[in-house]
């Protein structure tokens, strides 16, 4: 008896040969993904832990004095850009003096921002009284204020950018309340 060829279909579908380069071909773009998204996350989580660390800074630093300046807090922030360490970067830092109204309502006492931010006005009302929680009497608080717009580097396809807001709270350490001094003997 002769033996019959299988047909060409047949053929084709039972060959095995290519199935490595096959399986390999459909996990790679998989396996790329959650390699750039860990390199990714993992820098975002420094840059989540330089921003925490640079507002509880500057606000820590600040608590510590009786008088600022313009200039004073301009170094301050100049510093604290130095921590987030991402030259080119818009990071907007603002400095609050919140101080308690009559009623208990928390007023900003003063405000300074750097160059992108611009300050609370003097006598307004803060923007979040939850924040400002225990103010009475001759007390106040400082804040420091930080917003950082993170951009994505490997996936940036993948992954947007995003923003990270920071606030962090401070007793004044040497005094009931911080001065603003725009020029010596001029002080709020």
């Amino acid at each position: 008896m002769e033996k019959t060829k299988p047909s060409s279909l047949i053929q084709f579908f039972s060959h095995q040969g290519g199935i490595a380069a096959t399986e390999f071909a459909l996990v790679f773009p998989i396996l790329i993904a959650l390699l750039l998204g860990s390199l990714e996350g993992g820098g975002a989580l420094i840059k989540d832990r330089a921003t925490t660390s640079a507002v509880e800074a500057l606000v820590e630093i600040a608590a510590l004095e009786m008088k600022l300046a313009p200039d004073d807090i301009d170094d301050l922030m100049i510093g604290i850009e130095q921590i987030i360490d991402d030259p080119g970067a818009e990071i907007d830092l603002r400095l609050v003096s919140v101080v308690p109204d009559t009623d208990g309502t928390p007023m900003v006492h003063w405000s300074y921002g750097n160059i992108e931010t611009e300050p609370y006005s003097a006598g307004a009302p803060y923007p979040n009284p939850s924040i400002a929680v225990g103010l009475s009497g001759n007390s106040s608080l400082i804040i420091a204020e930080l917003k950082y717009p993170y951009s994505v580097t490997l996936g940036s396809g993948l992954i947007s950018d995003f923003l990270f807001k920071r606030s962090a709270v401070r007793w004044p350490r040497r005094s009931a309340r911080i001065e603003f001094c725009t020029a010596p003997g001029n002080c709020i």
